[in-house]
């Protein structure tokens, strides 16, 4: 709502251009990326330049960036070639550049990051990073404890950033979730983390030095109120009431439809169900667990409903000598399983996928589900050479076709998605046995080759978890045969722990990295999906549903609202309620 980025994702998840003034030019060697920025301020007046932009991109290339998306390795240098045109040389041929990085860094005015910088770097000069990081370290101590002491070293930890001019930030807006009262935990962490970046900051130089410090800036804190390029401006703010925002008259897309906003804080259930009721409350970002039968009784209200990102799914061991490895017996499972059925009955819901690529992309390949067919299934078991067993469960020599499926403990909804997936299977002679596992034990044994069960000294079979994906649709960390894990290479970005190899994805994967032009993109991860659904490394079974309760009155000035997308509400600066 306050910043914007060259790029912005549309309702199909694509990148569009945002302060750049058209797509940005990739020139034939396929690392050379030119951006010309079209007219556009920041809510102090000035306008957004192209040092604006290099300056924002040279801390995310930093080696101590601290942004959510960062570019170390990827990004080579920006330049400035002139006032509203940025040059961008890259590493190596990168197609996430433009269809996801340009959209998720944000721009900031270069003197706002400087001059705040400056205030901390004079108040802290001299400073000893040594004493910072010892802090650190006994509020993390406390912390990990088996009665974890929250309380002690807030005190120390305050002390020790203050001593360097570092602006404290406002206790009130570390708050007990769904509770009352300070969340003095929660605080402690963030002392930790702003020591040790204070620390790191004093102990580099230049845009190093200012990456690391960039959390501890005030417009991070809110100790002064930030300035962006976006639809709306910070007018004031309170951490127990919240964000009053007003229209950015000056911006580049025009004046938002909507004069005022105001991000309220809410915790009871009651006050948030009733502003809903009475229309005082105009969108609510997400649903909490058991709230949707509820809401669903609230008349004027309407909902934008859709896949999220975060996924569960089967995953197979399928190095040699595993029982899954026999592709045959991936494909048995998926034909086994009545999927639509099992999510459906899941607790809180959930929405029944195929392809780690959610539905409302524009990478999606569509028409992979396939019906229950346990003949089928069969059919391919026994030509692996499997016979029925007197239980019912087939058998091959000595073997069984039997295994345990790890999952964490600590989530019911999945062990007991992983029951109904069981029961089918039964149907079709495999026997699955729920493992469930603590989730530090769960992460152990994915990061640490060979991937042994815990409490055991084998290797897992079959693992219940998931991942978060992003907007573009590259899962080369994920599916790449150059991430597999071994003896020699694991942890990021080496998330291929399940061995699967084969040439069609790499190739894929490969070219998919390297293209630019969206149209073949869209070809290649169809593909790629369509890869994914014969050779079955995973069985793709449920996305956590995202439902957003708004206003039933809530409407738009431009494109229709796409209800069914995650960013059904890309053009903020056209919503409007017309009766508000």
């Amino acid at each position: 709502m306050i910043h914007a980025a060259l790029y912005r994702y549309d309702a199909s998840l694509a990148a569009v251009p945002d302060l750049a003034a058209e797509p940005c030019d990739v020139a034939d060697d396929l690392v050379t990326i030119t951006c010309s920025l079209r007219a556009a301020t920041f809510h102090d007046g000035s306008p957004v330049t192209a040092e604006d932009v290099v300056y924002e991109y040279q801390l995310a290339n930093s080696q101590a960036c601290v942004f959510v998306t960062c570019l170390a390795g990827r990004l080579r240098g920006a330049v400035a070639v002139d006032a509203q045109t940025v040059r961008f040389t890259l590493e190596r041929p990168y197609a996430p550049f433009v269809s996801s990085i340009l959209a998720d860094i944000l721009i900031e005015p270069r003197r706002q990051i400087e001059t705040a910088y400056k205030a901390v770097a004079e108040r802290a000069k001299g400073a000893d990073p040594a004493p910072l990081e010892a802090v650190a370290g006994r509020i993390r101590e406390g912390l990990g404890a088996a009665e974890p002491d929250c309380e002690s070293s807030l005190e120390a930890g305050e002390k020790a950033l203050t001593e360097i001019g570092v602006e404290l930030a406002d206790r009130r807006l570390f708050v007990i979730f769904l509770g009352r009262g300070f969340d003095a935990c929660a605080y402690a962490e963030h002392l930790a983390g702003s020591l040790d970046q204070a620390a790191r900051s004093l102990g580099a130089s230049g845009l190093d030095a200012v990456a690391a410090a960039y959390p501890l800036l005030p417009f991070q804190t809110f100790n002064e109120l930030p300035i962006g390029a976006g639809p709306w401006r910070v007018r004031d703010f309170n951490p127990e009431t919240g964000l009053t925002l007003e229209s950015h008259a000056a911006h580049h897309h025009g004046a938002p439809a909507t004069p005022e906003i105001r991000v309220r804080v809410m915790q009871a259930q009651e006050e948030i169900h009733g502003a809903l009721a009475d229309g005082s409350l105009d969108w609510l970002p997400f649903e909490r667990p058991g709230e949707h039968v509820s809401l669903r009784e609230i008349p004027s209200i309407k909902f934008a409903e859709y896949p999220t990102f975060a996924y569960g799914a089967v995953q197979y061991n399928l190095r040699p000598g595993r029982l899954f490895a026999d592709r045959n017996l991936r494909q048995a499972v998926e034909l086994c399983i009545d999927k639509e059925r099992i999510v459906q009955a899941s607790v809180g819901g959930g929405v029944a996928i195929y392809s780690p690529i959610p539905p409302a992309s524009w990478a999606y390949q569509p028409g992979l589900a396939r019906p229950r067919d346990v003949a089928g299934a069969r059919q391919l078991i026994e030509a692996s050479g499997w016979e029925a067993g007197d239980d019912g469960v087939y058998a091959r020599g000595t073997s069984r076709l039997a295994a345990e499926i790890v999952l964490r403990a600590d989530i019911p909804p999945a062990m007991a998605l992983v029951d109904r997936i069981a029961l089918q299977l039964r149907d079709c002679g495999i026997e699955l046995t729920p493992r469930g596992v603590d989730f530090r034990d769960a992460l152990g044994m994915l990061e640490t080759f060979p991937h042994v069960v815990p409490g055991s000294s084998e290797p897992f079979d079959v693992y219940f978890g998931g991942w978060a994906m992003g907007y573009d649709p590259d899962v080369t960390e994920i599916f790449h045969s150059s991430r597999i894990t071994s003896e020699t290479q694991g942890g990021p970005p080496y998330f291929n722990y399940v061995g699967f190899s084969d040439t069609r994805v790499d190739a894929l994967l490969d070219e998919g990295l390297q293209t630019y032009d969206q149209a073949r993109r869209t070809e290649i991860y169809r593909e790629l999906q369509r890869v994914l659904a014969e050779e079955q490394p995973y069985l793709f079974v449920s996305a956590i549903p995202g439902r957003e309760p708004i206003d039933a009155d809530l409407a738009t000035t431009g494109e229709e609202l796409d209800l069914e997308s995650p960013n059904w509400w890309w053009q903020l600066e056209t919503l409007v309620n017309p009766d508000e």
